[in-house]
């Protein structure tokens, strides 16, 4: 019993703490997220040729005419389906640093 008067005493002091103390928001900065790229299906050896090529370019690609930089591209054998056999070519365009 006495415990229980205990947490009972300690959540209304918390309460009352509470509702004498304003509330301060501060905004919260979110680092910016990379963007997919929908994935290149490539045989093997044209995978690996454009996967080495992106890298030799600093990891950049030509994107909609306008060249962008990308996070390191890696690549997924496909096991299945009508791509099976193939390498899925997976990138993402690495997002600009985020500035207040």
């Amino acid at each position: 019993m006495k415990t229980l008067n205990i947490i009972i005493a300690a959540t209304a002091a918390l309460t009352l703490a509470a509702i004498a103390d304003p509330v301060v928001v501060q905004p919260v900065v979110v680092p910016p997220q990379p963007t997919r790229i929908a994935p290149l299906i490539l045989a093997p050896s044209d995978a690996m040729t454009t996967i080495a090529q992106i890298q030799a370019n600093n990891n950049t690609v030509s994107l909609s005419g306008s060249t962008v930089s990308v996070n390191p591209p890696y690549g997924m054998l496909v096991t299945t389906g009508s791509n099976a056999g193939k390498i899925a070519v997976f990138l993402s365009v690495r997002p600009a640093p985020a500035t207040k």
